[in-house]
């Protein structure tokens, strides 16, 4: 995670020698264009946040980012956006508010990313664009599970949009022979996490569930104590197993578009967690005292859900450096102070704790 934010960049930074980069934010500068160079340097990078710059244009070649999941893109001075987008298969999050966008209809824009990416796949499709086949018509194709020597080149077991609807035990034995630590079954059917996953508990770090039909999952979960991603997203939850407390190298918890009522008590009990997504539910309270227990927490996504009061101490929470709370049913913070950014919002807080309290 790298933060790079009201530093008056007015380009890309070079950073070609953190190939693993997760998450960059560059909110707050004087970007006027994206280096096609550098984005190819950025091929592990899942959130790029670029709010509040002055991008004018994204190149095609961003669709070379295929594990983004949020792109934060707004009040920049974008006209268009590239059909290239809808190649990438994890984008959730696409923010283009405060852009002078007059190639698509407001309307489509505010019905929100996968309205979006529909939309520019539709427009790819009537321009006659060859390769779109390659993106809608993956799921027609026959399965073929990779052995472990297609597995063993990246350590990684990937079964992504193959409309599957269970896994075979014999897929996890060539996976843990192959030594995996990334496994991604998403854009699938699976009810239920499959039980050969256990194989590979004490080795995997990365772990994509998101998008399936999952109601529950198991307690064994929390055997992959080694486990630093976890992806939940867009599933049927609304609760999540004690025993992931004992995740304690987890720093990413992704359970956005989910029936969560509230957060899980064992979230709280994460002391690595550094990146908690959890917009798109039902939450309705913000607990800052279970919050307050994750000392490295930085990003904080509570967008869209059912929240009526937010918390004054939750401006204790210094820590933060990306908390996003719009599209919650609270008067206050009023919009215009969400809009201003995190540091903003905290303040604001703060100045609202009854003296004897702070």
């Amino acid at each position: 995670m790298l933060f790079l934010q009201h530093n008056h960049l007015v380009a890309l930074p070079d950073v070609t020698g953190c190939m693993a980069l997760k998450e960059l934010h560059l909110a707050d500068n004087i970007i006027k264009e994206l280096d096609v160079e550098l984005l190819e340097g950025l091929s592990r990078l899942r959130v790029l946040n670029l709010c509040n710059n002055e991008v004018t244009s994204l190149p095609e070649e961003i669709s070379g980012l295929q594990l983004l999941v949020r792109l934060d893109l707004t009040n920049n001075s974008l006209v268009t956006l590239p059909d290239t987008l809808c190649y990438l298969p994890h984008l959730q999050s696409l923010h283009l508010e405060g852009n002078p966008l007059h190639s698509i209809r407001r309307d489509i824009i505010q019905c929100g990313t996968t309205r979006l990416l529909k939309f520019l796949r539709e427009r790819l499709k009537d321009e006659g664009n060859a390769n779109i086949g390659s993106y809608t018509l993956i799921a027609e194709k026959d399965v073929k599970f990779p052995d472990r020597y297609m597995m063993r080149s990246g350590r990684s077991l990937s079964l992504a949009m193959q409309d599957l609807t269970e896994i075979p035990d014999s897929v996890f034995q060539e996976a843990l022979e192959a030594e995996v630590t990334t496994v991604d079954f998403s854009k699938n059917k699976l009810k239920e996490v499959p039980s050969g996953l256990q194989k590979l508990a004490s080795h995997i770090t990365e772990l994509n569930l998101s998008c399936n039909a999952l109601s529950v999952l198991p307690a064994e979960l929390g055997l992959c104590q080694n486990l630093q991603y976890l992806d939940l997203q867009r599933n049927s939850l609304e609760s999540l197993p004690q025993s992931l407390e004992c995740l304690t190298k987890l720093r990413e918890l992704v359970i956005a578009f989910n029936k969560f009522f509230e957060l899980p008590d064992c979230v709280y009990k994460l002391p690595g967690l550094e990146i908690l997504i959890a917009r798109d539910n039902r939450l309705t309270t913000i607990d800052v005292a279970g919050l307050s227990q994750l000392h490295r927490l930085a990003t904080l996504d509570l967008t869209n859900n059912s929240i009526s009061h937010v918390p004054p101490a939750l401006g204790n929470m210094t820590q933060l450096r990306s908390l996003e709370l719009t599209g919650n049913s609270f008067r206050q913070p009023r919009h215009a102070i969400l809009t201003k950014g995190t540091h903003s919002i905290l303040s604001y807080l703060r100045d609202r704790i009854p003296q004897g309290q702070q």
